[in-house]
């Protein structure tokens, strides 16, 4: 009797022993994201190496906190700055660690990494297998093959690179070290022209119209302010250029579903008509002391995104807001949420 019970345990630890725990190879995956839903991008805290990617599951009201690190068991890397979704895949910037990580968009299983970069800041899609990536040192754009998930070659800039926009053949590209916006032939991967805009460009969107508009904070080194231009993409000619005060750093620049009205963050979050001749004076949302960092505008919804970061050390929180600026609720994200991707 007691040999035939130490065989039984003996099998029963043998089981055990064998049993995995799960992880995202596993057919039941760990994390399933769902249309309707939105990923945020976490920086996390300088060299530490945490940033992470929440989500959000609408209707559902279902938060992640760290979905990349669920699907996959390990970390993503040093500041995720920003996130593009093409193709089922969404391509996540490691700014700081100089990388792109490629998942597929519903489990966030890694898929593949795109390497090479100096400082990686966004990334665009300008053909069906090219895209552009900018960078905030190398001063030159790196063209990415996105079959093959590598860098084949590079456009070479006056200064640094931030925001893309595509428009017509041409991609549109800001510069926070001067004061030019960049026009490049997607077709030769050359500089075809540029825009003198206001300086510190960080954000661009294009309106109902076709208009182009961009966001610039201001010039650190030189104290010139910041501003607010629309330019007219068929002629080149800047049609309302419209500039900040000295004190002021106005970043992120959105745009609503309907193309007519502009979204910004200046402390506060600001609101304006693309048929307004002057900023706006009054907020939309008052920051109320938080640390508003990201902003986002979900065209599916019609609600505004809003991240505070708050001390950039501990997990910040996304408060959502109707097209009227009333609060609809509040979750919980991680460190230095900053960007948004809605899946549609």
């Amino acid at each position: 009797m007691k040999t035939r019970i130490l065989l039984a345990a003996l099998i029963i630890s043998s089981l055990f022993s064998c049993t995995k725990d799960k992880t995202s190879d596993d057919q039941n995956p760990i994390f399933e994201a769902s249309l309707g839903g939105v990923y945020i991008s976490n920086e996390g805290q300088f060299t530490n190496g945490n940033a992470s990617v929440s989500y959000y599951g609408g209707s559902t009201q279902n938060v992640v906190g760290n979905a990349y690190y669920a699907a996959n068991r390990e970390a993503l890397g040093d500041i995720c700055q920003s996130m593009y979704l093409i193709n089922d895949k969404i391509y996540l910037v490691v700014n700081n660690s100089g990388k792109i990580v490629v998942t597929n968009a519903f489990s966030m299983m890694h898929t593949g990494t795109i390497t090479g970069f100096t400082s990686p800041r966004y990334f665009l899609p300008v053909t069906s297998t090219k895209a552009y990536v900018t960078d905030l040192y190398s001063n030159q754009i790196s063209v990415v093959d996105l079959t093959s998930n590598t860098i084949t070659g590079h456009i070479h800039l006056n200064g640094s690179s931030e925001a893309l926009l595509l428009h017509n053949g041409y991609a549109y590209v800001t510069n926070m070290s001067t004061s030019e916006l960049y026009k490049i032939n997607v077709s030769t991967d050359n500089v075809s022209d540029s825009v003198q805009v206001s300086p510190g460009g960080n954000s661009i969107c294009e309106d109902k119209d076709g208009k182009i508009w961009v966001l610039g904070g201001g010039d650190y080194l030189t104290g010139a302010p910041g501003g607010l231009t629309r330019i007219d993409p068929a002629t080149g000619d800047v049609e309302l250029s419209l500039s900040f005060g000295s004190t002021n750093y106005p970043t992120k620049l959105r745009m609503n579903s309907t193309g007519d009205s502009l979204f910004y963050i200046d402390t506060h979050i600001y609101k304006m008509a693309i048929s307004d001749t002057a900023l706006p004076l009054t907020p939309f949302v008052v920051s109320g002391g938080r640390s508003l960092y990201g902003l986002g505008y979900d065209n599916a919804t019609n609600l505004l995104y809003v991240s505070d970061a708050k001390d950039f050390q501990q997990n910040g929180r996304i408060y959502r807001y109707n097209t009227n600026g009333a609060l609809i609720d509040n979750f919980a994200a991680g460190i230095a949420p900053g960007d948004f991707l809605f899946l549609h």
